[in-house]
């Protein structure tokens, strides 16, 4: 059984592969069908996208660069409107928003807490943002969305050692419009959009856009009100202004609010619930029961924050994951506030620009539930009552970048690009862990613990068992230097160098409180508080690095593109705040990671009217910075750690393929095949699911984290044209193999392949392209694949599932 599931996945990637070119050779029948209207056909052509990957605005089909790209138009015909879109469309793309997290070619971000970066750098209008949700951007303000695969370290620089994700808004215009934009749908989906434009005077143009959504939950919650709710609006001003015929400034403010009931950080529990009516001590920790079951576990841990006493309620999430029995429900409130400032200068034969930008964000969550139940009350064998175990969180941000760039015009042969850069972050992380009702638990507030006037922060939280808190400033210098050289008119070279200069430095605070009357233990009574492992410290660290790229292109006619490139990324290393992991003998800080990428792409245009792009490649990731968890010896708790794993590879192929068979019917394919390993490790000790007393085990030969083997999308749309308006239908289907969410590669937290269909029906009007009705149905067969896991403590799993079958209507009209 076990070979023949080998040889499945052996044969997978050719049998997609398969799939696309019967799909491609169905298409091109299709057409020769077709030949009678040549007069039409020739005049049929793809869409030619600019991107500004390689700082200039070029091709896409020029570019050696493995590059999705969607302009606004595409986002529109496609439907996407989430990051989840893109994880179906995109080759090598893995997206999470629960928590937000985003991978290119089995790198991507570990961890969410301050000192943690993320390996796929993400752009707003040059501006780098640390905030993965902002892949979710509407069409209505966006211009276009540029998805690059493999390390770019030289143009892109920090973080870029998977990829890049670059998000261009839309301009102001110098003709007066407007556009106004609803959609409608089930869970009471309402969307709202509104934008004009146009010109103040002769030199000045302006943009401005307001947007509201809201929505019902798409988590059905028997205890409370559902999760995953939406309330949220946004808000732009754009102004372009001509200084002069060579000096053009762009400058944009932003500004977005949201209230909503979250699915919690890292989703919501999926395991049964545990019962544990033995617990008296800190050191006693007799065997738990799983509830339902009753199957005992050494390793359940009396910090358990859901063993229910006598607890016998089933977890209706084990059986449906889109259901949750919850008495508390995780309110989030977020506000980003920020400005982009864009200077042009062109000075004859180079262009002077200056990219520059500052972003404040907040993020304050309340009342998830600790206990992942409905139930009141907490009861130890004593008799003893608590109150409501509850988790608060608040991450505060202030990001500044500067980007200085020199820009050569010229026509010849040789073109440069000279930068610097400099970024700079202040990010805070609280986090509370609350028993909110709890007799014994006093308020902080009035400083009757000397540890308390040090931990000033805890004043505003009430009732707290467990706290900590990282504050991280880090601060990012940069120069770059990048050239093209054609040969003649078909090879070319290009090659570049950036060094990078990083330095982090970090604050940690953290205590742990008790109280007698829950189930904690029996230290902390009633007038009296005991703290454990009060402390507050700094860390500081710094890293440096060269990358570099080196590319070479043979065109050997104008609608073919061939290249081979090796390029590198890096990643600075960090720190991670908050656990005082040193207790357990871990360092809290840990290195740098780098990957060195060798690719070769191939990229054709056949009559204008079908093109193929593919990529193959394979990456050597050096000191791959990972998370696992490791027991405290203090708490007996597990706590995150971070390591660098020394050596780990990926390689694979990558294929999109759009093909207009005739004026009415457009086919789209695309598919990516990713193997990934850890090859060279040291061991770790798995401290879940009763593995701990296992010892060191090697991960060497498991997968990397959110890496799908095989991905597979498939889309056709069929336009019929009439003087009433055109009516375009269109299907789209995707697949999406299993992934792993930790490195040992546990069944319990790895995800199943899963596929969702998308259909959509749009009416356009032909006199003004702007006005269209496109009506919706995503996730057609109500799939409900859970699409992110993660581990919590020993045995708990966590997660959250896909959107449910969604359906509604949206109307856009421009004048």
């Amino acid at each position: 059984m076990h070979n023949h599931k080998l040889s499945l996945h052996l044969y997978r990637p050719i049998l997609y592969m398969t799939l696309i070119g019967s799909f491609s050779a169905i298409a091109a029948e299709q057409s020769a069908m077709a030949t009678d209207k040549e007069a039409v056909d020739s005049s049929l052509a793809i869409e030619t996208i600019l991107v500004t990957a390689t700082k200039r605005k070029i091709s896409l089909n020029d570019t050696s660069l493995a590059i999705s790209a969607y302009n606004s138009k595409m986002m529109d015909d496609l439907g996407i409107s989430t990051g989840a879109d893109y994880l179906n469309l995109t080759p090598s793309l893995s997206y999470n928003s629960n928590p937000a997290r985003i991978f290119i070619r089995g790198v991507g971000l570990q961890d969410n807490q301050p000192g943690v970066d993320s390996g796929v750098a993400l752009y707003v209008d040059g501006i780098y943002s640390n905030n993965a949700l902002d892949i979710n951007r509407s069409s209505f303000d966006t211009q276009r969305i540029e998805i690059v695969r493999g390390p770019q370290g030289t143009l892109f620089g920090r973080n870029a050692t998977g990829g890049a994700v670059s998000i261009v808004t839309k301009r102001p215009t110098e003709k007066t419009e407007s556009t106004f934009r609803m959609g409608l749908g089930n869970f009471n989906t309402q969307k709202f959009n509104f934008a004009t434009s146009g010109s103040l005077s002769d030199e000045m143009r302006y943009r401005a856009s307001i947007g509201t959504e809201s929505r019902d939950g798409y988590i059905n919650n028997l205890g409370g009100p559902d999760l995953d709710s939406m309330d949220a609006e946004n808000w732009n001003v754009g102004i372009e202004y001509d200084f002069s015929d060579n000096i053009q400034l762009f400058t944009r403010a932003y500004g977005s609010r949201a209230n909503h009931i979250s699915a919690g950080d890292l989703g919501y529990q999926l395991s049964p619930y545990y019962s544990q009516a033995n617990i008296t001590a800190l050191s006693g920790s007799p065997a738990g029961v799983v509830v339902g079951t009753g199957e005992g576990d050494p390793n359940i841990s009396f910090l358990y924050a859901n063993l229910q006493d006598g607890y016998t309620t089933i977890n209706p999430s084990v059986n449906d994951p889109r259901t949750v029995d919850l008495n508390s429900v995780p309110i989030r409130d977020t506000e980003t506030l920020g400005f982009v400032v864009d200077l042009t200068w062109n000075i004859g034969a180079t262009t002077l620009r200056y990219i520059g930008g500052y972003e404040d964000a907040e993020v304050d969550v309340e009342g998830e539930d600790l206990d992942r139940t409905s139930r009141l009350f907490d009861i130890d064998t004593d008799g003893k009552t608590g109150g409501q175990l509850e988790i608060s969180l608040l991450d505060t941000g202030e990001r500044t970048s500067h980007e200085l760039q020199l820009l050569s015009n010229n026509d010849g042969p040789l073109n440069w690009v000279l930068g610097a850069y400099y970024y700079k972050e202040d990010r805070q992380l609280a986090y509370w862990q609350r028993d909110v009702a709890s007799a014994n638990l006093d308020s902080y507030g009035d400083n009757a613990n000397p540890s308390a006037e040090t931990l000033g922060i805890i004043n505003f939280k009430p009732r707290t068992l467990y706290y900590q808190y990282g504050d991280l400033d880090a601060e990012s210098y940069a120069f770059f230097a990048d050239l093209a050289y054609n040969i003649n008119d078909q090879w070319s070279l290009k090659g570049g160098l950036r060094y990078s200069y990083d330095e982090k430095v970090g604050q940690e605070e953290q205590f742990i409180a008790t109280d007698s009357g829950n189930r904690f233990n029996g230290a902390f009574g009633p007038g009296g508080h005991v703290f454990a492992n009060n402390d507050l410290r700094t860390l500081t660290d710094n890293w440096e690095d060269v990358s570099g790229r080196l590319v070479l292109e043979y065109t050997p006619d104008e609608d073919t593109l061939m290249y081979a490139n090796i390029s590198t990324g890096y990643k600075p290393g960090g720190m991670l705040l908050g656990g005082f992991i040193e207790a357990a003998g871990i360092d809290p800080i840990f290195d740098k990671e780098t990957l060195i990428n060798y690719e070769l792409g191939y990229k054709v245009s056949i009559d204008d009217r079908w093109q193929i792009n593919t990529a193959a490649f394979f990456s050597d990731y050096n000191d791959m910075q990972v998370k696992t968890t490791v027991l405290n010896p203090v708490t007996l708790s597990n706590i995150d750690a971070a390591f660098n794993a020394e050596k780990s590879e990926i390689y694979g192929l990558e294929i999109e393929s759009t093909y207009l068979v005739s004026e009415n019917l457009r086919v789209m394919a695309s598919y990516s095949y990713n193997h990934s390993e850890f090859v060279k490790t040291d061991n770790y000790v798995n401290t879940y699911f009763g593995r701990a007393d296992d010892g060191p085990v090697s991960i060497e030969g498991n997968s990397l984290l959110q890496t799908p083997k095989n991905k597979l999308s498939l889309r056709a749309d069929y336009t019929l044209y009439s003087s009433i308006g055109d009516l375009r239908f269109a299907g789209q289907f995707a697949f999406v193999d299993e992934q792993e969410f930790r490195i040992f590669n546990e069944s319990q937290v790895r995800t199943d392949s899963y596929e969702n269909i998308d259909l959509f029906l749009t009416w356009t009007q032909p006199e003004n392209q702007s006005f269209w009705v496109q009506f919706y149905l995503k996730n057609a067969g109500d799939n409900d694949s859970v699409t992110t896991k993660s581990a919590e403590r020993k045995h708990i799993v966590q997660g959250a599932a896909n959107t449910p079958r969604s359906f509604g209507v949206t109307v856009n009209y421009g004048f």
